[in-house]
């Protein structure tokens, strides 16, 4: 789950590094959406079976984006802590996960 999560949230650091030279994106945010256990429909398992789905990542609030020459260095900049913080969670529990075999 996390990898994905990191994944996806690469993708967005790896648009504001390659392609956006003109938008500011003043009190947008990055929404990240997780639901544990979610069913499958009735017509591929029975009601009781519950499966893990991935984390979806998005771009939100676009109500005051603008056009800035050299893009948005604030809002890649947290995009960049927060693959920081997210990479080290997954460094982390990589290792926990190591000393327990």
């Amino acid at each position: 789950v996390l990898s994905n999560a990191i994944q996806q949230l690469t993708r967005i650091k790896s648009w504001f590094e390659d392609e956006n030279a003109t938008l500011a994106f003043y009190g947008s945010s990055i929404l990240i959406v997780y639901d544990g256990y979610q069913s499958f429909s009735d017509e591929l398992v029975d009601r009781t079976s519950r499966a893990y789905q991935e984390p979806i990542l998005k771009m939100i609030d676009f109500a005051h984006v603008c056009r800035q020459s050299g893009g948005d260095a604030g809002y890649f900049k947290g995009v960049r802590s927060l693959l920081s913080i997210l990479e080290e969670i997954s460094e982390g529990l990589c290792s926990r996960q190591q000393n327990y075999q």
